[in-house]
């Protein structure tokens, strides 16, 4: 027999709830100032970095580099311009790639 069959409907939940619990134990005091501040789905992109192991860390980094926003953002110098014409999301992407190349320094250290 599975055990969805074995077990009731209020132990089903309540099982729910307690697994709910346990995801939201994983933001720490900074998650929750950054989700905030930067927003849910920033903050929510962070916490998914800091879990990745080195070979999706890897990947992601490949996948940020490889973006052709990123790459057009990469050539611009002056910190004015950057700011006054790219888009937030391309500026978050420049946040997640640098804090998932520190993640990616720190594993291999």
């Amino acid at each position: 027999m599975q055990l969805q069959h074995l077990i009731n409907h209020e132990t089903k939940r309540s099982l729910i709830d307690f697994i709910n619990t346990l995801r939201i134990d994983y933001k720490t005091n900074i998650d929750k100032q950054r989700s905030l501040i930067k927003g849910k789905d920033f903050a929510n992109e962070i916490i998914k970095i800091r879990f990745m192991k080195l070979r999706e860390l890897n990947q992601y980094i490949s996948k940020i580099v490889n973006d052709s926003d990123y790459k057009a953002s990469k050539k611009i110098k002056n910190p004015y311009m950057f700011n006054k014409f790219v888009d937030k999301c391309v500026i978050n992407k420049h946040s997640f790639y640098q804090y998932a190349l520190h993640r990616k320094y720190l594993l291999n250290s």
